[in-house]
């Protein structure tokens, strides 16, 4: 969303450039698809009115940018203290707020990884498991590639335990259950369930519980067994009870009434299981956060 509030005001000092070159020539971190991606955004304004990067400005035309400095003066934002749940020698543990990407190959871009790494002061290690941009919650940081290792073998081992709790729109018709079947992404990017294994398809299992409903909302605990993309998203969906304010997998009617415009859903808690060597110090630790009702209930 837009917020209107000028982030950064210029008066165009030379006739007949183009917005585009004028624009590069200022901020020299943008490129074309930045541009683009701001404008698509009506996050770039000339005299009040959005118009097409090949404009040709003139002396005196004002461009307002809604753009944050960090993003025109290539100043990465650390991550703050506050959502460091945990830090020791070999791994951090932080707090990712829906909104964020959790990694992205472009160093540019604005991510958890980048922002741990700015806080670390350091381009070594990296994030071990990814959240959905629009999904808040825990994530694990390995500062070394032999932690990296060890941590991602647990992951894909399926022994590193990983909790959610989510807000669905609609109720599951079981209190509890164990949800298991097969998901292929497709080429729209949708992720789709079979109840049988088809070629490409993974399997895929999420636990449930219904914690408390609440009208036509039902708040859940969720464990996935299997960590495939978009998982919980589907499931829930399969169930006919999608989450609250996915844009995605979600009902929109839904998401408008109760002005969710990212998915009720945060990874609230991850269990490690027994480790040893230089990673006994958090052999079976758990780190969790306090579970979000999404001021719903």
């Amino acid at each position: 969303m837009l917020l209107y509030l000028y982030m950064r005001v210029l008066t165009v000092n030379k006739d007949n450039i183009k917005l585009e070159t004028y624009l590069l020539e200022a901020f020299k971190v943008l490129n074309f698809n930045k541009l683009s991606k701001y404008l698509k955004e009506n996050k770039i304004k000339v005299n009040g009115k959005k118009v097409p990067l090949n404009t040709q400005l003139r002396k005196g035309d004002e461009i307002k940018l809604f753009i944050l400095d960090e993003f025109l003066e290539d100043k990465p934002l650390s991550i703050e203290k506050k959502d460091i749940v945990y830090e020791d020698n070999n791994i951090l543990v932080a707090f990712k707020k829906a909104g964020l990407v959790t990694i992205d190959e472009d160093v540019t871009i604005d991510s958890l990884d980048r922002r741990i790494k700015t806080y670390l002061n350091t381009q070594e290690g990296s994030v071990c498991h990814r959240l959905d941009t629009g999904t808040s919650g825990l994530v694990i940081f390995a500062k070394n590639s032999a932690t990296e290792e060890i941590l991602l073998n647990e992951i894909k081992s399926h022994t590193l335990r990983k909790f959610y709790t989510c807000v669905t729109f609609g109720w599951p018709k079981e209190n509890e259950g164990t949800i298991q079947n097969y998901l292929l992404k497709s080429d729209d990017g949708f992720v789709k369930v079979f109840k049988t294994k088809v070629e490409n398809s993974k399997e895929a299992i999420t636990k449930y519980r219904v914690i408390q409903k609440k009208n036509e909302l039902a708040l859940l605990d969720v464990e996935i067994l299997t960590g495939r993309t978009h998982q919980i998203r589907v499931h829930m969906k399969s169930l006919g009870c999608p989450i609250l304010g996915d844009s995605k997998y979600g009902n929109e009617d839904a998401n408008r009434k109760y002005k969710k415009k990212r998915q009720c859903l945060c990874a609230y808690k991850i269990v490690l299981p027994t480790l040893t060597g230089a990673l006994s110090n958090i052999s079976n630790k758990t780190f969790e956060i306090d579970k979000p009702k999404f001021d719903l209930f």
